[in-house]
């Protein structure tokens, strides 16, 4: 029997917010000061390191999007536990794409003097992800950094030698597909950051919207499906 998954975790949305995710790191690169806002852990490091050198300025560049990815962790969790107290025809997830939609559309319009604001809202858009979209077709699979789906993408060739069970490869494609669509999101947003500079932040926000929108739909087929079964 075929396994039903939500629209969330089905493999067109994945395939988005990878997309977006490669996007995000390489307009932070590249546009924002040569910093990756989309990873925590290097934050974390150069916070130690500025903390290491007594550079106070540095602290606060760092330490800021930290908090921010924070913050996006916790939006995330609030705003599912309130739809989940609360049931409204309006998904969950659905409200917190909207802030991460709601964020890059704010980056696009900041000059390069305020970098630091918008490396503080890709990071919260990162946090918000990260916990809202944790899973492609039941996989747990990151859409903002690929460290863990390359080490579970590679354990699972790894047991696919030991047991030559086809299931583990098809285990790591989806790791590695990932992976691949989040280096294809890098290599487009480069190519958009150049040309249009701190502007390319509307794509990702396209993006956003084009998987709002497809969840927005599906969730009607299903109800207007729930309804004509209920008939039937």
């Amino acid at each position: 029997m075929k396994k039903e998954f939500e629209t969330s975790e089905s493999m067109r949305i994945g395939i988005l917010l990878a997309i977006c995710g490669g996007f995000m790191d390489a307009y932070s690169y590249t546009c924002r000061g040569g910093v990756f806002a989309n990873a925590a852990t290097g934050n974390i490091v150069l916070l130690a390191i500025s903390l290491g050198n007594h550079n106070i300025r540095n602290i606060f560049h760092y330490l800021i999007p930290i908090v921010s990815f924070a913050g996006g962790v916790m939006i995330s969790q609030h705003v599912k536990i309130i739809r989940k107290n609360r049931p409204t025809r309006l998904h969950w997830r659905q409200v917190t794409i909207c802030f991460e939609i709601i964020a890059m559309f704010v980056a696009g319009f900041l000059p390069q003097e305020y970098n630091l604001l918008a490396n503080s809202l890709i990071s919260l858009t990162c946090g918000i992800q990260v916990v809202t979209f944790a899973k492609v077709r039941g996989y747990t699979i990151s859409t903002t950094m690929c460290t863990g789906n390359l080490k579970t993408g590679t354990m699972n060739i790894n047991m696919y030698m030991a047991t030559k069970d086809f299931n583990y490869i098809r285990k790591s494609l989806h790791y590695y597909g990932c992976i691949m669509f989040f280096i294809c999101g890098a290599i487009i947003g480069d190519f958009f950051t150049r040309r249009i500079h701190e502007s390319a932040a509307f794509i990702v926000v396209l993006l956003l919207l084009i998987a709002n929108i497809m969840m927005f739909f599906n969730s009607k087929s299903i109800e207007r499906k729930c309804r004509e079964d209920k008939r039937d």
